[in-house]
């Protein structure tokens, strides 16, 4: 017959695999200095791109700047605008905000996505983020390898790997943001209740 402690170790150890499947992917606080380019007046570029299924989501939360917003376009399926927390799903193959802005010095935002595992036959999902002049062309060159002058690109799903590009005129910088996760707590939290409970069950049934 198992004991209690055997119990106890197959209740937390199925807990942290619950919450550990559970788990988005780590939040990346990134922030982005152009205090050279402030003042120009240009588009801030946030694509999310379908790699195929299953489905992930990404926002955009906390989002910060000392330049001036103005209006968005937004393509494929996005909700909600800057400053405000915006949502992306990749429902389509192609998500996007086009967020026009007079820079300042510094930008900031929380980046927090799903990573769901791309299906056999599919590429991973992917977000990047973009610095564009007022006709939609890059406003900064970078050393993305495809041309394109991503300032960063986030693979989603398979190895989760972040590229940082680098050229005249910015930096960028991403942190992760150590937290207690809500579903790991929340699961953790049921396994110690369901842990309390059969001890006291035992010690009952032991007396």
């Amino acid at each position: 017959m198992r004991s209690v402690t055997g119990y106890l170790h197959q209740i937390i150890i199925s807990s942290l695999f619950l919450a550990h499947s559970a788990w988005a992917a780590p939040p990346l606080l990134f922030s982005i200095d152009t205090a050279p380019l402030s003042g120009t007046s240009g588009q801030f570029a946030f694509d999310f791109i379908d790699g195929g299924t299953p489905l992930n989501t990404v926002s955009i939360s906390d989002f910060s700047t000392d330049g001036t917003l103005g209006i968005a376009t937004v393509t494929g399926n996005v909700t909600g605008t800057l400053p405000a927390t915006v949502t992306f799903s990749d429902s389509q193959f192609f998500n996007e905000v086009l967020q026009n802005v007079t820079l300042g010095s510094l930008t900031s935002f929380v980046f927090n996505s799903t990573e769901n595992l791309p299906d056999s036959g599919s590429l991973p999902d992917a977000f990047s983020f973009f610095l564009l002049d007022s006709s939609g062309l890059p406003l900064v060159t970078t050393n993305d390898p495809t041309g394109a002058n991503a300032l960063f690109l986030l693979n989603i799903g398979s190895d989760n790997r972040l590229e940082i590009y680098w050229g005249d005129g910015f930096s960028v910088i991403a942190s992760p943001i150590p937290e207690p996760y809500p579903v790991t707590l929340f699961i953790t939290g049921l396994a110690l209740f369901g842990v309390g409970t059969l001890y006291k069950k035992h010690n009952k049934q032991a007396v």
